[in-house]
């Protein structure tokens, strides 16, 4: 009883998990350098090697599809949707890029 003499809380610390990791997906690296993903986009990521959630997401949304990502906490959703952004927001830029320099090309 919380107040009483001898209150003490049910789960005392240390806390040490016992679930099972999450399983591994494929590495950014190594998509970049199958042309799959902008080739800068595993420079940005602080873990390249991807958890198969991340990977499942990537290749959902590359492919134009909608999809829903529930897992665990820690486990990378924030990256599941960033990865996606961050490559098309690479390949605009590249985009851009090309279409000035050719721009440039043709007035000179």
């Amino acid at each position: 009883m919380k107040g009483g003499v001898d209150f003490q809380p049910l789960i005392k610390g240390p806390y040490l998990s016992i679930s099972k990791s999450f399983k591994w997906g494929r590495n950014l690296k190594d998509l970049a350098g199958q042309g799959l993903i902008h080739p800068a986009l595993p420079g940005l990521a602080e873990f390249p090697q991807m958890f198969i959630h991340q990977d499942k997401a990537l290749d959902a949304i590359l492919n134009g599809k909608h999809c829903l990502i529930s897992t665990g906490t820690g486990s990378g959703k924030t990256e599941s949707f960033l990865y996606p952004i961050f490559n098309h927001c690479l390949k605009l830029r590249v985009k851009a890029l090309l279409k000035e320099l050719l721009l440039y090309l043709f007035i000179q």
